[in-house]
């Protein structure tokens, strides 16, 4: 994307990610799983993770691999970030699925009232 292309839309990058209080759970799961080394490709990975996630909840492997081949790792290899990539999914799927739950027994309170 040219720059000029982002004019007036929203730019998401690695440093908007985490709050001072706590990682992204993308980032915490590429910690957790030692994917990453030297911290070089860390930002593109984790973004292209997040954007791949935004739209498939829980993608393959396969399809992991695709969402991260625009990124070059000379450290590590793709096998712990596909891995990374998979707990993440987990991860944000139980966090949504608990805030779902936290959202029915609240609107249960309300109806019930």
């Amino acid at each position: 994307m040219l720059a000029a292309q982002a004019d007036g839309r929203d730019v998401l990058t690695i440093e908007g990610l985490a709050t001072l209080e706590r990682l992204h759970p993308i980032q915490k799961a590429f910690e957790d799983n030692a994917s990453l080394q030297c911290g070089f490709c860390g930002p593109g990975v984790i973004m292209s993770a997040k954007a791949l996630l935004d739209e498939n909840p829980d993608p393959s492997a396969p399809q992991i691999r695709d969402a991260l081949a625009g990124n070059l790792c000379r450290c590590t290899g793709y096998v712990k970030m596909i891995e990374a990539v998979q707990d993440a999914a987990r991860r944000l799927r139980a966090e949504r699925a608990q805030a779902d739950a936290g959202h029915a027994r609240a609107a249960g309170r309300v109806e019930s009232t």
